[in-house]
């Protein structure tokens, strides 16, 4: 005996709604603490990368809600060189 399409969306639904109901008030629930962080070789740096150029690339990350910012080689040899870090 098969399951019809009615049967299954309502056990579906069922489901759902059990997921979100829960016994613990919304105030009361535990505040997430993740941070999330991005990589820097995603965004264009100009050559030779100088701190300026670094600079606006964690401006622009923190500016979309990113907590850190993963540098690579080539933009910490650059930032060194133009005094930075």
């Amino acid at each position: 005996m098969g399951m019809s399409r009615r049967t299954f969306t309502r056990a579906m639904l069922a489901g759902v709604g059990a997921a979100f109901v829960t016994d613990v008030p919304l105030d009361a629930q535990k505040k997430r603490s993740v941070k999330i962080g991005h990589t820097g070789i995603t965004w264009p740096a100009p050559r030779p990368v100088t701190t300026d150029a670094i600079d606006a690339v964690f401006k622009d990350v923190s500016g979309l809600g990113f907590y850190g910012l993963e540098l690579f080689s080539w933009q910490i040899e650059g930032m060194e060189a133009s005094g930075g870090l």
